[in-house]
């Protein structure tokens, strides 16, 4: 992969500048091999429009948690990364943008993570609250069903009262034939 501005054509060529220093002692090789892809992606060096009274050591930590959260972008799920995440990641980003930093391609990217994450937070917003509509109409349907029961049960209780009532005055009738004189 060559990257023209850089005019590097392999990551092993490839070298950080801050300030007429090379910052490559400062970070890791991943962080280096990494960072060589993002600044190829865009063409130019990333710190390039860094402010210039920031020392080297704070170059190489902004360059490297650039690199951390754009690997943490590309490793994000959209069912287990959290907004909270994602929404640091941008104001981590936020403030290397205002130091100078080129990362407005990568805040881009987390403004798509998040629509794409709120979307599927509404879609579970509609989806739970559908659910509860139906909960709502079967919990209606069994207090209905429940009124109409009690209502069955009161004039089933009333019919066992008149059936006791007929019964006792049967029972007497009953009594008064059994022991009749013959």
């Amino acid at each position: 992969m060559c990257c023209p501005k850089l005019y590097v054509k392999e990551t092993e060529s490839f070298n950080i500048l801050w300030n007429g220093e090379v910052v490559d002692s400062e970070i890791s090789e991943h962080v280096r091999s990494q960072y060589y892809q993002l600044c190829c992606s865009q063409k130019s060096g990333l710190h390039d429009g860094l402010v210039k009274c920031i020392d080297k050591k704070l170059a190489a930590g902004i360059i490297s948690e650039t690199v951390k959260i754009a690997d943490a972008i590309r490793a994000a799920e959209i069912t287990t990364t959290s907004c909270n995440d994602v929404q640091r990641w941008d104001q981590t980003l936020k403030g290397f943008e205002g130091m100078g930093m080129n990362v407005a391609f990568l805040r881009a990217t987390i403004k798509n993570i998040l629509d794409s994450i709120q979307r599927k937070q509404q879609e579970k917003i509609k989806r739970k609250t559908n659910e509860r509509a139906q909960a709502e109409k079967e919990m209606r349907n069994l207090e209905t069903q429940l009124v109409n029961v009690k209502k069955k049960i009161r004039v089933l209780d009333d019919e066992i009262d008149v059936i006791r009532a007929q019964n006792e005055k049967l029972e007497h009738s009953f009594k008064e034939t059994a022991i009749a004189p013959w």
